[in-house]
């Protein structure tokens, strides 16, 4: 029973540090992903994604294939965030522009309703 208990002891402190390994590799991809932000677009994190599935095959053991995945999987979320971003950008352009047509609009049928009605007074 001694070696179960201890086995049960090392179980723990590998689950606590594989859990810290975790937060450590999140808090490492958050700082990259702020410093990054300006300067990556989909094709990038596309890219970033083949990269980390690619060396799945030479990780040294599973927590190293754990990291790899985590990382491709982290970057499929930021190329699906960075897409969602850009439509939501495009989209808002879009709206300011065409609010932007309508008062133009707007102000050019006024001007020529002021003209012609000024000219209908002339008669």
């Amino acid at each position: 029973q001694a070696s179960g208990a201890g086995g049960r002891a090392r179980s723990a402190k590998s689950a606590g540090s594989a859990a810290q390994s975790v937060r450590s590799s999140r808090s490492r991809m958050q700082t990259v992903d702020q410093e990054l932000v300006s300067a990556l677009h989909a094709g990038h994190y596309e890219a970033l994604v083949r990269i980390s599935v690619m060396q799945i095959p030479y990780a040294r053991d599973g927590e190293e294939v754990q990291e790899y995945v985590q990382a491709a999987v982290h970057f499929v979320a930021q190329m699906f965030d960075f897409t969602v971003n850009l439509a939501n950008k495009t989209a808002n352009l879009m709206m300011n522009r065409a609010a932007e047509k309508k008062e133009e609009e707007a102000g050019r049928q006024a001007t020529g309703e002021r003209a012609s009605s000024r000219s209908g007074r002339r008669r």
